[in-house]
């Protein structure tokens, strides 16, 4: 049995050195490996296929932010708030519901996304920017009256803060004191 033609080419296609039998002896002991054969130096590509062409901007919706993209912008505007009220470490942990070391590792990296930290901080959010409508964009005024005794208008607590309501530790009690404080706004 005769061995296939092996051809050497240069890359202009230039036949260098053929080595073993000619093309046409190659073809007629052994036909199906030959018709398989490419001549040298021809790639062939194929032709892509309307799936592998990238579709186009318009075509697509662009997706929402994720629940732990959320997160992350909250927590690094809650930490900007934290330094425009002046609130220090024992209180900005107390507002966030979590332990010191948790918020040294929050500072340092975000943790998964979590649905109750996530209401929290945008309830927190949502308070800061009442205060900034109610003080006309001053934070020093929004932290006096942060710090203010009797500022969270609570018939329970009648002296308490709202620093001390903002550190409620259910989410819904939470809730409850931003309404109150809303209300309160959009009445005066």
């Amino acid at each position: 049995m005769t061995r296939p033609q092996r051809v050497l080419c240069t890359r202009n296609g230039e036949v260098k050195q053929i080595l073993g039998p000619t093309i046409e002896a190659a073809r007629k002991a052994n036909p199906i490996v030959m018709a398989r054969m490419r001549p040298p130096n021809v790639r062939h590509r194929r032709k892509p296929l309307a799936l592998d062409k990238p579709p186009k901007v318009d075509d697509v919706p662009a997706p929402g932010p994720t629940e732990q993209q959320m997160l992350v912008a909250s927590l690094s505007a809650f930490w900007e708030l934290a330094k425009r009220w002046k609130l220090a470490t024992v209180e900005a942990c107390a507002v966030l519901a979590i332990s010191a070391r948790t918020r040294f590792r929050w500072r340092r990296k975000a943790p998964l996304a979590d649905a109750m930290t996530l209401d929290r901080l945008q309830l927190i959010l949502l308070t800061y920017q009442r205060l900034m409508e109610l003080t006309h964009g001053s934070d020093d005024a929004s932290a006096r009256i942060l710090r203010q005794r009797g500022s969270a208008e609570n018939p329970e607590v009648s002296s308490q803060s709202l620093l001390e309501a903002l550190t409620a530790p259910s989410v819904i009690a939470l809730r409850r004191h931003y309404d109150r404080f809303a209300s309160l706004i959009d009445a005066s």
